[in-house]
Order: C-alpha cells, then structure tokens, then sequence
C-alpha cells in the first residue's frame, strides 16, 4: 500500500525533491551540505581560517608568504615604504616612511636671489600666476646671444648623487633640466617637449651626444612633475613617478657640475614660437643607491 502511494504521488506530483549525491566542491575552505532546509540544494559555507577561503585572516596569521592564495604581495619594491597588509579593509598599505632632505629648495615665492643667472639672460622673471609664484623662463633664439642658463646657488660644481625635482609647465618649446653641468659646451641636460623626454651630453667643442631619448606623453598647459637622478654615472629621469629614461654613461663620464635649468626653442628639427616654460617646488636632495626613489 505504501508504495502504491508513492507511486501515485510521483505520478501526480512529480519526482521527489532529494538533494544530489554529492556536494563536494573539492574546496577544502567550504563546509559542503544539502538538507530540506537548505531547500535540497547544495551549500558551500566557507570554513573560517582556512587558508585558501579567498580571505586573508589575521587569526590564522596569514600573510603572502604563507598563504599566497588568499594574501597579496604588498611589496611595492620601493625602499622609502613600509608595506603592510590591512586586515580589515583587505587592502596593501605602502606609507612612505623615508623622506629626503633638500639641501636647496626654492618654492619661487619671492625673487631669484636662489639662482645664478649665468649669462645674465634676459629670459627669466618670478610671475605671480593663479596666486602662486612661479619662475618663468622666455627664450626666442637672437633674443640672447648665449643660452638662459640658470644655477642654483651654493652647490655649485659638486660630486656626488643627487636628485633634482619639480615640476614644469610647457607653454611652448623645450624644457630643459641642467646635470652636472660647468657651461654650455660641458654636461648632461634632459630636454622635455611635447611627446619627448631626451637625454643629451655636451663634451667639448663638439656636437653634443644624443644618449636616450623616450616617446613620453607630455602635453603643453600642463603642469607635470619631474625627477631626475644622477647616482654614479647613472642618469634615471622620472615623469609624474614614471621612468621614462635610465642611462649608464660607461664612455668619459661627466662627475661633477651644476644642476640647474633652462629653456629653448628648438628641439632636434622642430622650431617653436618661443620656449615659454613655467617652474616650480625645485628642491635637490643628496641620495645613494637605496632611497633615490623616495
């Protein structure tokens, strides 16, 4: 009689609801089960600290190196960062706890008493633009007979490894940092133009040594920032914390000179109107191989 009714309820109702025969998503990290309660249909409920349950757990003390597939690699490979994991937002933290410490910065809020305008070029001015100083540099070729070459004063024809940074404005033309350089004729400078970052080394009463030059996204009316570094007879320029060139000078190396900037209007076979550059926050900081990057 009892199986007559089942029969007569399957064949009115239809199959009997039963869970399938088995759950096991092959996740050691999931508690797998099927029951009435669950509706006959498979559950896999993460089982807390456990290694592998996508969740990167403090309890368990689980970190990258014991639990890479729940953990990241908050290593972002920068000396001048401390990298922690955060438990709760799951998230890296990289803070940079190594900070460089100027031994000449000018913000350009007042005069150019900080510059050594070597060739006493007419080029240059501290403007007041949007209510912050800002140092201007207007070059147009037979204007000046020599470059607007600018100095900063005090660490004039120096050794060592150094980095210079800021940022700049292109209005038009070129902008040009100036490293380890004694004149015109001797020392490294990067010139920066629309779409171009070139690293060039005058030695000499020769035609100056194109060393690297890199496709960089650079746009006029734009303020970007730079950084360069010299560090042995590597020269590293970075745009906006991007490396755009890295060069080792193995032929002569340049060790010593001025750091300092300038403007033109020329670059390679391009002529501008004018080489209208604006700059600001220029600092320079002594480094070693270590925290450059900071």
């Amino acid at each position: 009689m009892v199986i007559f009714l089942l029969l007569f309820n399957i064949f009115l109702f239809g199959c009997v609801a039963q869970c399938p025969p088995s759950c096991d998503d092959n996740n050691p990290c999931t508690k797998d089960y099927c029951s009435e309660e669950t509706s006959f249909q498979c559950v896999h409920e993460n089982i807390p600290n456990c290694c592998g349950n996508g969740i990167c757990e403090s309890e368990n003390n689980e970190t990258f190196l014991t639990c890479s597939s729940d953990c990241p690699n908050c290593d972002d490979n920068n000396p001048c960062t401390e990298d922690t994991f955060n438990y709760e937002t799951q998230k890296c933290e990289n803070v940079k706890t190594v900070f460089l410490t100027p031994i000449f910065e000018d913000d350009m809020e007042s005069d150019m008493e900080k510059w050594n305008n070597v060739y006493n070029s007419t080029a240059w001015e501290i403007l007041t633009i949007d209510g912050e100083g800002v140092l201007v540099g207007n070059f147009t070729s037979g204007k000046d007979v020599l470059p607007p070459y600018l100095y900063a004063r005090g660490i004039n024809a120096f050794k060592g490894n150094y980095s210079f940074s800021g940022k700049f404005k292109i209005v038009d033309g070129v902008a040009i940092l100036l490293l380890r350089t004694t004149d015109p004729w001797n020392g490294y400078s990067v010139w920066i133009f629309e779409n171009g970052v070139a690293l060039i080394k005058a030695k000499g009463e020769g035609a100056p040594q194109l060393l690297k030059m890199s496709s960089t996204p650079i746009s006029k009316n734009t303020w970007f920032s730079f950084k360069a570094v010299t560090i042995g007879n590597k020269i590293l320029m970075f745009i906006e914390n991007n490396k755009v060139i890295e060069y080792e000078d193995t032929n002569d190396t340049i060790t010593n000179g001025n750091f300092g900037l300038s403007v033109m209007d020329t670059a390679f076979d391009k002529v501008y109107n004018s080489g209208t550059v604006y700059f600001d926050d220029v600092a320079i900081s002594e480094v070693n191989e270590t925290n450059y990057l900071c």
